[in-house]
């Protein structure tokens, strides 16, 4: 119960009920007339605290509504309780207490005034909400009617309630505005415009996915630490007012530029199916995360990031990309790009490494003992250079199918499962040098167009 004068009408309307039963029931030495007290009191309560909320029906749902009358009578039901037990222990007194009020008429119709005095105005009270003087009403800030509904359904206002910044520049976190999230009872609300944002000056995660925004502001929010504006309509972000930014998520729209040089403490960022064609993250060195896939990019400066782990840009227009300062690297995958040499020697945790559909013409992957999976699948590579030492590789799975390949060593390598050299410059599985029985090899010697391959599998070796 979040409205203090609203406890107060649930307390107070059955308290004065009860108190004007016991003297009855005492007059008239009988206990059972509490149970009307009962009656009574749960029609002011209902009144008092029903009436009010019926305004805001729409807003509040229907079940909430029957769950506060239902509240409100248990609040009756204990008060007329507890009035009973009082009653029969204190018969004898309470009635010669009545009988000195009875004989003073005046006494009778000044407590039943102040009864009806104290009862009445609380349907009224519980609508006047207390406003702080200072308080600036900014509810012409917010211009799209489905914010400052949910906006002031979060604040337990009721429709057509004014909104004070005092209201809002304390709340932390909103909901997921994000539409239909919620299976059969969604919320089916869409946010159009988020002006009115910049009052929540303490905000720190704001979500609004799959929303119809064309623009959205947050320099205000200054500290804001998570942005999820996926699947919008956006094509501008400044993002220069939050410094304390950790993730941004804006995938799915028409950003064509992105200045990240003020938020230093961004640790994950998706923004792939975009149309970016630059991008600069060497002032993001807590950097963890970064997917870029499907935009327009044709350069992009990894220089200061120690920390990123996982880097994606499928579907790029890259010619090159420098890895060497991103030495705690775990995945690469830059596939269907265009690139023709890249040098991973400087990231030695690479857990897997995507460059399938680039121009690649040689691929040195000796430095990279922790490797499991590597896809190089259409390059133009003719040379593959694997670890050159005995260890203990956990290397599994290489895709090496269309390119130009002659020879491949994996003798240093016992635990390959998969590898796929179809179609390449092979004309045995002799030209595969180390491959044991417990490997399945996909090999395909003559090339024909598209469609036409059908890749032979040989498993164990010696089916060959």
């Amino acid at each position: 119960m979040d409205n203090p004068i609203l406890l107060i009408a649930f307390l107070l309307v059955p308290a004065v009920s009860c108190v004007i039963m016991y003297f009855v029931c005492a007059y008239r030495k009988n206990p059972k007339l509490v149970w009307y007290s009962l009656l009574i009191s749960s029609c002011f309560s209902l009144i008092a605290v029903g009436i009010p909320l019926m305004s805001d029906l729409q807003e509040f749902g229907f079940l909430i509504w029957i769950r506060v009358l239902l509240f409100t009578l248990l609040i009756n039901v204990i008060f007329a309780f507890f009035t009973h037990a009082i009653i029969e222990a204190t018969a004898d007194k309470g009635y010669e207490l009545c009988l000195k009020i009875a004989k003073n008429k005046k006494y009778i119709i000044l407590f039943l005034f102040a009864a009806i005095v104290i009862t009445t105005p609380i349907i009224v009270i519980v609508n006047i909400p207390s406003v702080d003087p200072n308080a600036v009403d900014i509810t012409d800030s917010f211009e799209c009617e489905d914010f400052l509904a949910e906006v002031r359904r979060i604040l337990g206002k009721r429709r057509n309630a004014p909104i004070y910044d005092v209201d809002v520049r304390d709340i932390q976190e909103l909901p997921d505005f994000q539409p239909n999230n919620r299976g059969p009872t969604a919320w089916q609300r869409t946010i159009s415009s988020v002006a009115g944002i910049e009052h929540f000056t303490s905000l720190q995660s704001l979500e609004l996915w799959s929303n119809p925004l064309y623009s959205i502001d947050v320099s205000k929010n200054h500290k804001l630490i998570k942005l999820y504006v996926n699947n919008t309509q956006i094509s501008e972000l400044d993002l220069s007012g939050n410094p304390n930014l950790r993730r941004l998520y804006a995938a799915n729209n028409y950003l064509t530029e992105l200045d990240l040089s003020s938020n230093k403490n961004l640790a994950s960022i998706n923004i792939r199916y975009n149309q970016l064609t630059k991008l600069d993250v060497s002032n993001n060195t807590l950097l963890h995360d970064l997917d870029v896939d499907a935009n327009e990019l044709y350069e992009i400066e990894l220089a200061n990031t120690p920390n990123l782990s996982h880097f994606s840009a499928k579907h790029n227009r890259l010619t090159d990309i420098d890895f060497s300062d991103s030495y705690c690297l775990i995945s690469i995958d830059v596939g269907w790009n265009e690139l023709t040499a890249l040098d991973v020697s400087n990231n030695p945790s690479l857990d897997s490494i995507h460059v399938n559909n680039n121009a690649l013409t040689e691929l040195d992957l000796s430095y990279n003992h922790t490797l499991q999976t590597i896809d190089a699948a259409w390059n133009r590579l003719t040379q593959v250079k694997l670890m050159d030492i005995q260890s203990d590789s956990t290397l599994i799975r290489l895709y090496f199918r269309n390119n130009l390949l002659t020879l491949l060593d994996i003798s240093k390598l016992p635990d390959v499962e998969l590898l796929d050299v179809r179609w390449n410059n092979m004309t045995a599985p002799d030209n595969i040098i180390g491959l044991n029985e417990h490997t399945m090899l996909l090999v395909k010697t003559e090339a024909k167009p598209m469609g036409q391959n059908k890749g032979l599998w040989f498993w164990p070796q010696g089916s060959y």
